[in-house]
């Protein structure tokens, strides 16, 4: 229908081209890919249209991952009940805390083992078994202890 936003797909947020790239490329059998380099496009692509799942950095350009898990929690859009995995460096806890407590489904710690990602997107998309899955570690991503 005419003025609908678009619906379903994965959209990728982290500042790091190469990251965004091997994310979308990883991610790709799962359906559409859309990337944000920074937290002001993430926003403005979030407000626009649904998706089905979120890959946040917490640490974006321009606007936090924090404001916009908040965002998201707190404001009325098309991605309030969108899973969010929010991906960090941060290897405190303190990060992971804040970030599950502001709407964050699941947090990973980069780098991320293509493994655990495919096997979380799968899950939130219905499809344990990605056709393009490939075991290993994204190069500057972070494994999840």
């Amino acid at each position: 229908m005419r003025g609908e936003p678009s619906t379903g797909g994965i959209l990728v947020v982290d500042g790091d081209p190469i990251v965004r790239a091997l994310f979308a490329e990883a991610l790709g059998p799962f359906g559409k890919v859309e990337v944000a380099s920074s937290g002001l496009d993430a926003l403005r692509l979030l407000a626009a249209r649904r998706f089905d799942v979120v890959l946040l950095d917490l640490h974006v350009p321009t606007v936090d991952g924090f404001v916009i898990l908040r965002t998201l929690a707190t404001r009325p859009g098309p991605n309030g009940e969108t899973p969010v995995y929010a991906l960090t460096t941060d290897l405190s806890g303190q990060a992971r805390d804040r970030a599950l407590r502001e709407h964050a489904a699941f947090v990973l710690t980069k780098p991320v083992p293509l493994a655990t990602l495919t096997t979380l997107i799968g899950a939130a998309l219905g499809d344990k078994a990605a056709s393009g899955h490939v075991p290993g570690t994204l190069p500057g991503t972070c494994p999840t202890p």
